[in-house]
């Protein structure tokens, strides 16, 4: 079952309750206010590598289920979004671009991602690289299902420490386009 959130953005509160029933296994978690992609062509990871959300070395061992969710607000009066998930340098997810039609455009719509990064098997240390499926569970815009894309798999090198993190960009460069983040968490789910 797929449960959004409550489309206001201003209601933090409801969103951090949401987000504490995932603290069992917390990995890492950044509670930001208003953090912008920093250039709207490219995007920018939306959580720095330096905010921790790290992948502990040699923690992904086969059937270790890591959980990603993540959740802001964009602000456009009609543009494309593309959502993209990492592990260090490596692509997991790419949602390709969304077009923001008259529905989805607005200000401070609410955006929810749930993803999943399933480890298969191990390798890395010159021993050539394990193997992870990545799923993107559900993205949501402003309360509607958007994407949702079936696992794929991946060659990652799965001794190494790796930090997770979301990069967001739009499809053109507009003063009026942003998007922020208020959470990014992931979650060890076990074995």
């Amino acid at each position: 079952m797929i449960r959004t959130l409550d489309r206001n953005p201003n209601n933090l509160e409801r969103m951090r309750r949401e987000w504490a029933k995932l603290a069992n296994g917390l990995l890492a978690s950044a509670v930001g206010v208003n953090r912008t992609v920093g250039d709207p062509k490219t995007g920018t990871a939306i959580v720095p590598l330096s905010d921790g959300h790290i992948v502990p070395q040699q923690s992904l061992t086969p059937g270790k289920l890591l959980q990603v969710r993540g959740y802001g607000t964009y602000s456009t009066a009609g543009d494309t979004l593309t959502f993209q998930l990492y592990a260090g340098d490596t692509l997991l997810i790419d949602t390709g671009a969304i077009t923001l039609d008259s529905i989805l455009a607005g200000t401070n719509k609410a955006w929810v991602l749930r993803a999943q990064i399933h480890t298969l098997t191990t390798g890395g240390e010159g021993l050539g690289d394990g193997t992870v499926t990545a799923f993107l569970e559900s993205l949501s815009l402003d309360g509607m299902i958007v994407a949702s894309l079936p696992g794929a798999t991946i060659d990652l090198d799965t001794f190494s420490q790796h930090a997770v993190h979301l990069r967001i960009a739009w499809g053109s460069s507009d003063s009026g386009n942003s998007v922020t983040e208020q959470i990014l968490s992931v979650t060890d789910a076990g074995v």
